[in-house]
């Protein structure tokens, strides 16, 4: 099955194309704002070096979130918008998974931390030593919050996640290990990856209309229309 993955839920934009389980080529780039525009060439570059067509595509999986807002969406709706056209499944995998998916087979607990801009955090749990568990629920929060929630653990965890250089200061502590940089993305092969170890654990396959993105919290401009309708109505 040839498979086409992407995520643009960060500063950048990851795009792989893969044959069953092998990767065949992947690119990332850095680009805030511009996954509009960088995101279709970019899969038309990497069809072309694997001597493929967008037609050839049986297999769509996109990153969902949580992470940028305007990323997050570009990404959704383009996907949905080739499903659709080409007549091809689709799969959303939550973006903080593809991050712990670089950590696959370590015996440590991993939390992604993303920045969710606010001064929050969005971040989940990870057991990956003998498969891949997610231990708790994808959630935002204030950094110190998650930094107590974390202590409570008890053992070592890495972390992982543009959270770390934002935030640094408060997660430096005896029990969590700092990844590197290279370790904090949702790199699209990670998505492909995990497609394929959920199949084998029989994950059924959402229908179009269920991959939606994960925001876990009302944008800027949803909060303003609220504030809006509250300050209407006294």
């Amino acid at each position: 099955m040839l498979t086409l993955a992407f995520d643009t839920s960060s500063d950048y934009s990851s795009v792989a194309i893969g044959l069953g389980e092998e990767i065949l080529r992947e690119k990332t780039l850095y680009g805030p704002h511009s996954h509009q525009e960088r995101l279709f060439p970019l899969i038309d570059e990497l069809l072309k070096e694997v001597g493929k067509v967008i037609s050839e595509i049986e297999l769509i999986v996109v990153g969902i979130g949580p992470g940028s807002y305007t990323g997050v969406r570009i990404g959704v709706t383009s996907a949905r918008g080739l499903s659709q056209s080409l007549k091809i499944p689709l799969i959303g995998i939550s973006s903080l998974d593809a991050i712990a998916f670089n950590f696959f087979g370590n015996g440590e607990l991993v939390c992604p931390l993303v920045d969710a801009k606010r001064l929050q955090v969005y971040f989940s749990l990870y057991r990956l030593k003998n498969g891949f568990r997610r231990v708790s629920g994808y959630q935002v929060a204030y950094p110190q919050e998650v930094k107590e929630v974390l202590k409570k653990r008890k053992e070592k965890i890495i972390l992982a996640g543009n959270g770390i250089k934002v935030y640094q200061e408060i997660f430096k502590n005896r029990n969590f290990i700092l990844s590197s940089s290279e370790k904090w993305l949702p790199y699209a092969a990670n998505l492909i990856s995990l497609h394929f170890l959920q199949s084998k654990e029989g994950f059924v396959p959402q229908s179009l209309m269920e991959v939606t993105p994960i925001y876990l919290r009302l944008s800027y401009a949803e909060e303003g229309l609220i504030e809006a309708r509250k300050r209407k109505k006294s």
